[in-house]
């Protein structure tokens, strides 16, 4: 498994599950975000790349010629946009429990693997930090924002009552307390296999239409979301966030409210 064994840091094996267009076969995005890997200098770890595996396999980077990298060939004519089953056959064809899910344009920082070595692995769902390509923060650590709780009705209105409207819904890295009120972005996780198993994303969903926000409410029925703010990814292209922090005033009413309200109570289970 790997992680710390009696203050012993030990070595983590990682599978990096890539999705990519299958009718691009290889661009520069993915060239780059396979490079970030293989510099980490993982001692054991395998690169999955969802895509086209005649274009892969014909680039001597991608080629499964490489001890490192397995292909899983996708046509995207079928049903394009198709990313919950692509990222289903990762999970289907890891080799190692800790893996990680990613677009091709998401790329590692030199010290993600010590990053990681320093947190260990007792998580089950992992987010890091994500800078977007002016350095600015991702959708890393957030909250369901204002305009995707309305089938919440308890979330919808502790929101209006905190005042979080305008997709203010970034949190403190070191924040903890509100992970039921939280989703994974698609653009990058990490996750055990054991959790992706039980909790695959719906395939009847596509690109675009919530697909990771209805895992993450599934998936937070019976497990919590970690934050590793040791490790960071980048995006090689700017991606509009849509979210922001959340204000001191909206920080201080949600943080009054757990307080008042969940605290000494099992919050365990269903989300509010």
């Amino acid at each position: 498994m790997g992680g710390l064994v009696k203050g012993i840091i030990m070595e983590i094996p990682f599978t990096f599950g890539i999705i990519t267009y299958a009718d691009e076969g290889v661009n520069d995005h993915l060239l780059k975000a396979i490079e970030s890997i293989r510099v980490l200098k993982i001692p054991e770890y395998e690169i999955l790349i969802v895509g086209h595996k005649g274009k892969l396999d014909a680039h001597p980077k991608t080629s499964e010629k490489n001890k490192d990298v397995r292909i899983i060939n996708f046509d995207d004519t079928i049903r394009p946009k198709w990313i919950t089953k692509k990222k289903n056959l990762i999970t289907k064809h890891a080799k190692y429990n800790n893996i990680v899910y990613q677009h091709d344009y998401i790329t590692f920082d030199k010290n993600w693997y010590n990053g990681f070595k320093k947190f260990g692995t007792e998580w089950h769902v992992c987010m890091n930090k994500i800078q977007n390509n002016d350095g600015t923060r991702y959708r890393d650590w957030v909250l369901f924002p204002y305009h995707l709780v309305w089938h919440r009705p308890k979330t919808k209105n502790l929101w209006d009552y905190v005042g979080i409207k305008n997709n203010r819904s970034m949190l403190p890295y070191d924040e903890k307390r509100f992970t039921k009120w939280q989703y994974i972005s698609g653009a990058y996780w990490v996750a055990k296999k054991i959790v992706m198993q039980e909790f695959p994303l719906d395939e009847k969903l596509l690109w675009g239409q919530g697909e990771d926000c209805v895992w993450s409410l599934e998936v937070m029925k019976r497990y919590n979301f970690t934050m590793n703010q040791h490790s960071t990814v980048h995006l090689l292209k700017f991606h509009n966030p849509a979210f922001s922090p959340l204000t001191p005033e909206c920080y201080k009413k949600l943080d009054e409210y757990w307080k008042k309200n969940i605290t000494g109570k099992n919050d365990k289970g269903n989300p509010i």
